[in-house]
């Protein structure tokens, strides 16, 4: 037992691991938010406390006590001076343990920012991380990594009350996928939210020192896989678009119809454009590797069952 300090407790995946630490009834909890506390509901061991992130001294009182910090902050900081602030408030107040917000990719992001720019700061935070204990430990930290959220592809029905299902390149609903020609056996991870955060209530209690590459694989997929699940759940023929390697290097996707994605923290004119960017981008990179991670906390955790692709689909969409 002890103090856990959630880092934008408001965001999506921050609430699902809140509300598992919640039912397990064994930490109190601090979560952190930039808006008014009173927005947030009253849960049992759950504090909120609005903060800016900008006083280093204000984040070290508030994290003393605290056994571990898990970050969930916003990825759009490609220099990760935010987070870095968070690690040296943590380090100040002797907190033990620390959790980047990385919550996507494996250690191939190395190899794929090219095409998901938008994640550099994960790679900056990555950097400093090492640097900071490079000639000993100073913190302990994992970089939690689940590949692709299995609750995206629910779209458009919502999976867990927190997570907004996202309508991109696998389409169940409709019975389609677009994968990029001649790589329908690309490997992703796939990786329920509620399995990331038994993963995480887990790793919270685990004795041992936390894996710096921390991969949780809810179940290792390819294109095909998708495709057989689909067909044998809907009962139907999935459409596949195929895309050519190189229209999408020159960020040029030839597909009709695709499906716009509305994501809060870009602004509404621009969604149009990111849905290109953000589903030319998961082609790539998962073409790369970034997506397919070991199962390093699985293993850590044998006693842990992971949702599968099939049983969710079933849920769904099995009695249609």
């Amino acid at each position: 037992m002890g103090k856990v300090v959630i880092a934008a407790g408001g965001s999506a995946l921050a609430r699902v691991i809140i509300d598992k630490l919640v039912a397990d009834d064994k930490h109190d909890i601090l979560a952190l938010v930039r808006s008014d506390i009173n927005n947030y509901p009253s849960l049992p061991r759950v504090t909120w406390a609005q903060t800016t992130y900008e006083d280093k001294a204000e984040l070290a009182e508030l994290f003393r006590g605290a056994i571990a910090v898990l970050s969930f902050v916003g990825v759009l900081d490609p220099e990760a001076q935010l987070e870095k602030r968070l690690v040296d408030a943590a380090v100040e107040a002797g907190v033990p343990r620390f959790a980047p917000s990385e919550w996507a990719m494996g250690k191939n992001l190395e190899t794929a920012i090219v095409n998901y720019s938008w994640y550099a700061g994960k790679l900056a935070m990555r950097e400093y991380l090492r640097e900071l204990n490079a000639n000993g430990k100073v913190i302990e930290y994992c970089l939690f990594q689940p590949g692709i959220f299995l609750e995206f592809l629910s779209w458009p029905h919502r999976a867990n009350k927190h997570i907004a299902p996202l309508p991109g390149h696998m389409l169940i609903e409709e019975h389609r996928i677009i994968a990029m020609e001649g790589h329908m056996d690309d490997e992703f991870s796939l990786t329920s939210v509620e399995d990331i955060a038994a993963v995480v209530a887990g790793a919270l209690d685990y004795k041992g020192e936390w894996p710096v590459y921390g991969g949780i694989s809810g179940q290792r997929l390819t294109y095909h896989d998708v495709q057989r699940i689909g067909e044998k759940v809907r009962g139907k023929s999935f459409q596949i678009d195929l895309v050519k390697k190189e229209d999408l290097e020159a960020n040029v996707i030839k597909v009709d119809g695709l499906r716009t994605l509305e994501i809060r923290a870009i602004p509404k004119d621009q969604w149009e454009s990111f849905t290109k960017i953000a589903i030319i981008g998961t082609l790539l990179s998962i073409h790369k590797g970034g997506w397919n991670v070991p199962g390093t906390w699985n293993e850590l955790l044998p006693e842990l069952k992971f949702v599968q692709l099939e049983e969710l689909a079933q849920r769904l969409w099995g009695k249609q």
